[in-house]
Parts: C-alpha cells; sequence; structure tokens
C-alpha cells in the first residue's frame, strides 16, 4: 500500500511540472494569436473580412442544420393550423349547403304552390321588364311640343312606346326611333296620356300633358276624395305603363280643373333610363 502511494506521489511530482508547462505555452499562445489578429486587422483589412467570410462559411452549415428542425417545427404548426382553419370552413360550408338544399325544397314547393293559385284565379302574369341608360343630347322647348333626343336608338333595343324614367319617376315615352337615337316625349307634352291612380283610394284617372309645368288630371270621379298633397303614380291600365311609378303630386284642386305637379324635373334632367316591358313572365 505504502509502495503503491509513494508511486502515485513519483508520477504526480514528474507531471505537474509538465501541466504547468502546458498551460503557461496555452497562455503564450492564445496572446501571440490575439495580438497578431489585432495586428492583421489594423493592417490588412481585406484579409480580415477573407477571415471573417471563411468562419461565416465554415459555420453555415452547422447554423442551417441547427436550424432545420425548429423550421420543421414552425412548418408543423403552420400546417397544423392550415389544417384545422380548413376543417372549420368545410364544417361551415356544408352546414350552409344543408341550408341552401333546404330552402331550395321550400321554393320548389313555393313555385308549385303559386303556379296552382294563378290557374285558380285566372291570374294575369306581370310583364318581364328591361333597362337602358341613355344620355339626352337636346331638349325642345318649343312652345306646344315638349320633347328631347336621347343618345340611345334602335341599335340598343329602344322601340316605339318604351317607358322613360329617372330617380324621381317617370319623364315620357320613347317615339320616333332611329337607329342610334331616340326622341322622349315628356309626361307634360299636349299629346301624353298616362293611366295614373291617385292617393290613398287609388282612384283612377288619366294624366295628361297641357304644355305647362304641371299635368292636368281628367276622366276623375267626382266623389273620389282627391284633395292636395296625394300621390299619383301609374296604375298599369293597358299595360303601356309598369304598375306604381311615381309621377306626382296633386298641386290644386278645384271644381274645373285637377292640377298635379311632376316629381321629373326637365331643368336637371341629364341621364334617363328607358325600360322596355316585354314578354309576359310565365
Amino acid at each position: 500500500m505504502s509502495l503503491r502511494n509513494s508511486h502515485r506521489s513519483s508520477i504526480k511530482q514528474a507531471v505537474l511540472p509538465l501541466w504547468d508547462f502546458i498551460s503557461q505555452l496555452s497562455l503564450v499562445i492564445f496572446i501571440v494569436l490575439s495580438l497578431v489578429i489585432i495586428v492583421i486587422t489594423e493592417v490588412d483589412n481585406n484579409m480580415t473580412k477573407k477571415l471573417r467570410t471563411y468562419m461565416v462559411d465554415l459555420s453555415a452549415p452547422a447554423l442551417s442544420f441547427a436550424a432545420k428542425p425548429i423550421e420543421t417545427l414552425r412548418n408543423i404548426k403552420q400546417n397544423a393550423g392550415y389544417y384545422f382553419s380548413v376543417y372549420d370552413e368545410n364544417k361551415l360550408l356544408r352546414q350552409r349547403n344543408e341550408y341552401l338544399e333546404n330552402m331550395h325544397l321550400v321554393m320548389v314547393e313555393l313555385k308549385t304552390e303559386n303556379k296552382r293559385l294563378r290557374e285558380m284565379v285566372n291570374y294575369l302574369p306581370t310583364q318581364r321588364k328591361s333597362y337602358k341608360t341613355a344620355r339626352i343630347v337636346s331638349d325642345n322647348r318649343g312652345i306646344y311640343t315638349k320633347s328631347a333626343i336621347i343618345s340611345s336608338g334602335a341599335k340598343d333595343g329602344l322601340k316605339d312606346g318604351h317607358i322613360v324614367t329617372n330617380k324621381q319617376g317617370l319623364v315620357g315615352r320613347i317615339y320616333d326611333v332611329g337607329q342610334n337615337s331616340a326622341r322622349l316625349l315628356y309626361i307634360n307634352d299636349m299629346n301624353s296620356r298616362v293611366p295614373v291612380t291617385i292617393g290613398q283610394a287609388k282612384s283612377k284617372a288619366i294624366l295628361t300633358g297641357n304644355s305647362q309645368s304641371e299635368l292636368v288630371l281628367k276622366f276623375a270621379s267626382k266623389d273620389a276624395g282627391i284633395s292636395v298633397g296625394d300621390r299619383v303614380v301609374t296604375s298599369g291600365d293597358g299595360q303601356y305603363f309598369p304598375i306604381g311609378l311615381p309621377v306626382g303630386v296633386v298641386k290644386e284642386v278645384s271644381n274645373e280643373t285637377i292640377l298635379v305637379a311632376p316629381y321629373m324635373d326637365r331643368n336637371r334632367l341629364d341621364y334617363v333610363t328607358v325600360i322596355s316591358l316585354d314578354n309576359a313572365v310565365e
């Protein structure tokens, strides 16, 4: 036992000086390398850049390899979020599709029932409407003739008798159609006749033009109870005009005449909408 301890002690005594020498030499080498790097940095920037670039090139593969697991985890997280988002969206679309299928069945039932009820009451179907916007290019302000020229004609599908409106209400009718233009007859022209209803009682009459700013109600029942302020709209009689187009408001009621102020204002007309009443809707 004593021999083993003495042997260890002798080895330790022999190694310690060597270890101290290596430690001191390492310190010296580190200092020398530091000084060399400092000197190189001060003297040659290009070499420093090359050295830095070389070190970056050496470390880039390792950094890229180390980033792979993080990138993989990030992709897994994004894919999982996308999967759950698609799942929720698919669930919502299924619910909407089911709702639309149910609504389709309801619509089919209502359509069938509506057709049956029409047959029972001998219903006359309403007319299909089509619309065309046109610009007024010329306004005839003659004493008797109240008309204008619009920028659409036969090539746009316009025909005699088509209805002209704007956002206020009825403006007039189309007549004398050319290929690229047409003439508009205002509702206050002497030749204008419009079947209308008046007020809440829906009293029927014919609204005529008199080449003045106001219109004249004719053939109104004496006991219709028409009063100032009553609203006048198209009745749809004769199927020349659609039902319910605003025309004007009763301005004056007397024993001789009933005057109506039209909603449309010729001085502010620029663009108008032409309505055509085509085939009946089944």
